[in-house]
């Protein structure tokens, strides 16, 4: 990336680059105006490194993007750090407002036959990189659409932060999105649920299919299909269509398919048959739409059947579905937010810490609720997570309410060596309060085993 070279002198209210001296107050009206245009992709600027880049779109298309080092001098480094403050200031209400359209855009069920996502794009800014709210569409033709990119500053923005959060909550678990989530009817493969639907003609087939193959969320699914019956024959039909014009056009040029459409035009206008033509293909089409429509509904009514056998629906409602999305949302949330602290933490053992929490919460077999009352429980315990994950004592720290407590009496009775009862345990016992010991100097407090903020 190349770097303008920009020199400014606040006392002239100007600013040279690269040896052309330019009103400040016309760059300023001009960065702002792209920063809040609807070009504008992203804006970065580090004080240490003493830069600033602004990211856009030229002409809705061409990525491009404004980059400059600067140089300061004595008290106008305080006017810099204002004028930088200003643009960012116009930056983050840019974004704000663009969030606020494309929250608005999906509860209109826009962008529903794709993924939204957040995603780094790339990491070569001191600040830990950026990310990217993107698009991406089933059908290949559309690809990827960028809305937004976020800096780790952006996203600490509590405000823009829910906003993402939102927009993919409510992408996500949109009925509309869940339908092309689990037909994929862009897809080319023969094992879609969109080419079972449209191509079995055996109950036997469609229901092994639904049985075989994991459905997500499909009370929801199930909601959308009884809601929007001819909307998803209208989806699913035009689908056929394009696919059969498609596949005409590949096999137009086969030697052989070629030669018959030859013949058939050929004899047809020799014997002024145009018009029987014309009825025959009309016929031909218009009974294979119809064929095909009634076998879509038909095994529509026997997918739902299936479901409710597979995921026990009969006599759910729509909120239960909601209710147990908003469950993993949450929990899904919590992680996420561990993962952002384990990120922000200098403390390499709060780091470890965060980092391992987060592993812990995808080990539903351990129960984690569990209370120990004696050295011995506790113990047991700890062995029982070392066995069945790659777990540390760092997870018991923050999971078990009374460990910090149990830790110190295993502390004395090691010292006092008044445990002959847990003999077979004190090998244990000993892991447990090295670990601790070697935390001491880090996190907790000496005299009172507990977290330091």
């Amino acid at each position: 990336m190349a770097y303008t070279n920009i020199r400014f002198d606040f006392n002239d209210n100007t600013a040279l680059i690269n040896g052309e001296k330019m009103s400040l107050d016309y760059l300023i009206k001009q960065w702002k105006e792209i920063l809040n245009s609807p070009e504008c992709i992203g804006f970065y600027c580090n004080d240490r490194e003493m830069k600033f880049i602004i990211d856009y779109h030229y002409s809705g298309k061409y990525r491009n993007n404004m980059s400059y080092w600067y140089t300061v001098q004595g008290k106008d480094k305080t006017k810099i750090k204002e004028l930088l403050s200003k643009l960012e200031e116009a930056n983050t209400k840019n974004i704000i407002g663009k969030l606020e359209n494309l929250k608005k855009d999906v509860l209109n069920n826009c962008y529903m036959d794709g993924e939204i996502e957040l995603s780094k794009s790339y990491t070569n800014y001191a600040n830990g990189g950026f990310y990217t709210l993107s698009f991406n569409s089933y059908n290949a033709k559309y690809c990827e659409k960028k809305f937004v990119e976020l800096s780790n500053k952006d996203l600490k923005n509590p405000k823009i932060k829910n906003l993402v959060n939102d927009i993919i909550y409510i992408h996500d678990n949109a009925e509309e999105h869940i339908f092309y989530k689990n037909f994929k009817i862009y897809s080319s493969f023969d094992d879609t649920l969109y080419s079972t639907v449209v191509n079995n003609l055996f109950k036997a087939d469609m229901t092994k299919v639904i049985f075989d193959n994991p459905i997500d969320k499909p009370l929801s699914l199930k909601n959308y299909l009884n809601k929007h019956r001819f909307t998803v024959l209208k989806k699913l039909i035009t689908q056929v269509i394009h696919n059969d014009i498609s596949n005409l056009g590949y096999n137009f040029f086969d030697p052989f398919l070629m030669l018959l459409w030859f013949l058939g035009i050929f004899f047809g206008a020799l014997l002024n048959f145009w018009v029987l033509e014309i009825e025959a293909l009309m016929i031909l089409l218009g009974s294979r739409l119809t064929f095909k429509t009634l076998l879509i509904n038909k095994n529509i009514k026997t997918m739902m059947e299936c479901l409710d056998e597979k995921y026990n629906l009969e006599g759910k409602s729509p909120e239960d579905d909601k209710k147990i999305i908003e469950n993993k949302d949450t929990k899904e949330r919590e992680k996420n937010n561990v993962l952002e602290k384990s990120k922000e933490s200098v403390d390499p053992f709060l780091r470890n810490l965060f980092t391992s929490i987060a592993k812990m919460k995808e080990c539903p077999e351990i129960d984690w609720t569990y209370e120990a009352e004696t050295i011995s429980d506790l113990a047991k315990k700890y062995v029982e997570a070392k066995q069945k994950s790659n777990l540390t004592c760092y997870e018991l720290l923050n999971k078990y309410p009374n460990f910090l407590e149990i830790s110190n009496k295993i502390d004395e009775q090691i010292k006092e060596k008044t445990i002959p009862k847990y003999t077979n345990e004190l090998k244990t016992l000993n892991i447990i309060s090295t670990e601790l010991d070697g935390l001491k100097s880090v996190t907790l407090d000496n005299n009172v085993r507990k977290l330091t903020k």
